[in-house]
């Protein structure tokens, strides 16, 4: 797995809400680059924002090619406020670093997977967390 430089970091690409048919909103994040130190406390905020907007969040990783513990555990802990606001959180097309590390963490099994953004809005269909 690739270390991070301490000059790295992740950069939000975009934050877009999706009305969908039933005119539910979904809140898509994108990010691209390295989650660590320095960046934690605007991945937080990042995921914080988004998940006010809407029960429903999607967070693709695709273009994230590293990411540490604390960072999957904003993730996770996202996800459980989601939750609590009656919604989920879903992972789409996690990079093959980030897809190692969440299988490797065995927290692979604490999210939804998918492997698009299309594939999250179907999934808003029975709403199941």
């Amino acid at each position: 797995m690739k270390r991070l430089d301490p000059g790295e970091t992740a950069h939000l690409i975009s934050i877009s809400r999706l009305r969908v048919h039933d005119g539910t909103e979904v809140s898509v994040l994108r990010f691209r680059g390295g989650v660590a130190a320095p960046t934690e406390e605007d991945f937080t905020r990042h995921l914080a924002e988004a998940g006010k907007r809407s029960p429903f969040l999607v967070v693709d990783l695709s273009e994230i090619d590293a990411i540490h513990s604390r960072g999957m555990g904003m993730l996770l802990e996202q996800a459980r406020s989601q939750e609590r606001l009656g919604g989920w959180l879903r992972i789409v097309a996690p990079s093959p670093q980030v897809a190692a590390i969440l299988d490797l963490s065995g927290l692979a099994r604490a999210f939804v997977l998918l492997e698009s953004e299309e594939a999250a809005v179907r999934d808003l269909g029975g709403r199941a967390a």
